[in-house]
């Protein structure tokens, strides 16, 4: 499928590709510093804020590099919630979330199972070993929607 992508280095630590024609951003965390979370939280606040109502939200979290701290568990909560509160509890939100395949990635993800996705029953939220996997999740979503 031929896409048209664009990628960019959008603060410390983060890149974000867009794949256009799909209408999917990947935001990938480059490391575990602080800067690089709190510049991972102000883009996705930034997306939620600006992301068209006519479109569905398609993003994949690249934290296949992040360890999980507790500074990290703290924003990923931070910015649930400051989603849910920007664009309300029944905007549909479809997010992938690739994950390294350790012991410590296994902890985070039972933390996203337990914490994140009960709370928010309007997402959409799957997790992945793999950017690929995870993009051909999200555009199998539209082909479910349609």
């Amino acid at each position: 499928m031929e896409n048209n992508i664009t990628t960019e280095t959008v603060g410390t630590g983060v890149i974000k590709t867009t794949y256009v024609d799909d209408g999917i951003v990947v935001l990938s965390v480059q490391d575990s510093h602080r800067e690089s979370i709190d510049t991972w939280v102000k883009t996705v606040e930034e997306l939620v804020k600006t992301w068209p109502d006519n479109q569905p939200y398609k993003v994949i979290h690249d934290a296949s590099k992040v360890f999980f701290s507790p500074y990290f568990r703290r924003q990923a909560e931070y910015i649930s919630k400051r989603t849910v509160e920007i664009r309300g509890e029944d905007y549909q939100i479809n997010i992938a979330i690739v994950l390294a395949d350790n012991p410590t990635a296994h902890i985070l993800r039972l933390f996203l199972r337990r914490v994140i996705r009960p709370s928010f029953s309007a997402w959409r939220m799957e997790m992945f070993n793999q950017v690929e996997t995870a993009l051909s999740w999200m555009r199998n979503l539209d082909r479910e929607l349609e």
